[in-house]
């Protein structure tokens, strides 16, 4: 059955060729693919046409009205987990240190399994949909800096000064943590020194011809950031993207890089590379993902402040 406000639009152009008079009735219009083969085996050979073409454009123009609108929100679509969560014994702490998550270029997922390890370590996570404002997909993910960066900038102030009223959240420490694309963000948030300090996965540094951003965030003055990076990454491939992080490390000594010699691109995912393969050219690789954990939570432990 149809959704109502596509079957009322459909409804009127079937009624405007007068083949269907006998239903008057259209908030309760309901037409069944049963309906439609009826329908068809009454007409004529000319009708049986125009019934197959005025569906094929009705199929068309319902996709277009679910086609992607950019936002004018203030505040990007996040979302915000507490340790005490999962941990009874932490709902009586006052608040939370904080990481903010950045998504790939897959776009805004959940991946729970990788926060699972943040949150028993005590940090709230804070996951952040950074692409839906602008109707940003994998296709296009470079425009996230190449025509919505100063965009997406204050995007991330906005959404910082906003968190900051959780009394939840400990505003002293925020981090961030973005993998490939996400990467992007997470050195800005670093670079301009809105986190006490950021970490990025195989990571994007250039984009397709530009290779200004994101290594023109960082200063000598910048937040720690630890780089983890794989050698035989054949997306951000180390002689596109690696040598250009490695140059970044000189701007600032609080800046680090680990190399794994034998990990690729999306080492983190599992389960997921049976969906989606286009993620997963490089393989999953448990143990390197478990060591990147553990360095990316003991790097933001070493610079919490206050604790």
């Amino acid at each position: 059955i149809l959704k109502t406000e596509n079957t009322i639009r459909m409804y009127l152009v079937l009624k405007n060729l007068e083949m269907l008079s006998d239903l008057t009735n259209i908030t309760n219009l309901k037409i069944s693919t049963n309906n439609l083969i009826t329908k068809e085996r009454r007409s004529s050979g000319i009708k049986r046409a125009i019934l197959v073409f005025i569906l094929i454009v009705f199929s068309f123009s319902a996709s277009a009205a679910t086609e992607c609108k950019k936002s004018d929100q203030l505040i990007v679509d996040h979302n915000i987990i507490f340790p005490d969560t999962i941990d009874n014994k932490l709902k009586d702490q006052k608040n939370f240190p904080t990481v903010i998550f950045l998504h790939t270029s897959g776009g805004y997922k959940k991946y729970h399994k990788d926060m699972m390890d943040f949150l028993k370590a005590g940090f709230a996570i804070l996951s952040v949909d950074y692409f839906s404002k602008y109707c940003i997909k994998n296709s296009n993910r470079y425009s996230t800096f190449s025509t919505y960066r100063e965009n997406t900038e204050n995007d991330f102030v906005n959404l910082l000064e906003d968190i900051k009223k959780n009394k939840r959240i400990d505003s002293n420490n925020l981090f961030s943590y973005g993998r490939s694309m996400g990467n992007v963000w997470s050195s800005y948030l670093a670079g301009s020194n809105l986190v006490n300090a950021g970490a990025g996965a195989y990571g994007v540094w250039r984009g397709k011809s530009d290779t200004s951003y994101p290594q023109k965030y960082f200063t000598e003055n910048s937040s720690p950031f630890l780089i983890l990076f794989g050698k035989k990454d054949s997306i951000t491939t180390w002689d596109r993207h690696g040598k250009i992080a490695e140059k970044v490390m000189q701007k600032n000594k609080n800046i680090q890089l680990h190399l794994y010699e034998n990990a690729g691109h999306t080492w983190n995912y599992d389960g997921e590379c049976k969906k989606h393969m286009e993620f997963c050219q490089d393989g999953y690789h448990p143990e390197v993902h478990k060591d990147s954990q553990m360095r990316v939570i003991n790097f933001f432990k070493t610079n919490l402040k206050g604790k």
